[in-house]
């Protein structure tokens, strides 16, 4: 029975046979524990935008979700308060998927995040 090498890659294309020379790689960094911040909330005033969340460069992930119990919508606008606006913003429906703020592989994203729709109405948002 032939036995099973195990490979590590040195180059973005290129994988040898682990060994003194190509050791496993092991990631000593220290971690942080697991943490999640639930900012979700109701519109304060309608149709005026308000800040969820202040931009944080180390975020690791997010979500937003428009959890209205009309068919009102709810827009999420991502960087400063200031230059919030609907025309530049996400538009999100009761019952849409949750808008990620992962970009996958590239990290997330850091702006301010800001919401606005009907008054009362509640939104979803939980950051790492």
């Amino acid at each position: 029975m032939p036995s099973a090498e195990l490979y590590v890659q040195t180059d973005p294309n290129v994988f040898k046979p682990v060994s003194y020379d190509h050791p496993i790689p092991v990631d000593s960094a220290p971690r942080d524990p697991a943490w999640s911040t639930n900012l979700s909330g109701p519109i304060e005033e309608a149709n005026v935008f308000q800040v969820v969340q202040a931009a944080t460069p180390g975020r690791r992930g997010g979500t937003i979700q428009n959890q209205f119990s009309n068919s009102s919508p709810m827009w999420v606008f991502l960087g400063p308060l200031a230059d919030a606006a609907k025309d530049k913003s996400l538009y999100l429906r009761p019952g849409d998927p949750p808008f990620s703020l992962s970009l996958g592989a590239h990290g997330t994203i850091p702006d301010e995040i800001c919401v606005a729709g009907q008054k009362g109405e509640v939104f979803f948002a939980l950051f790492q």
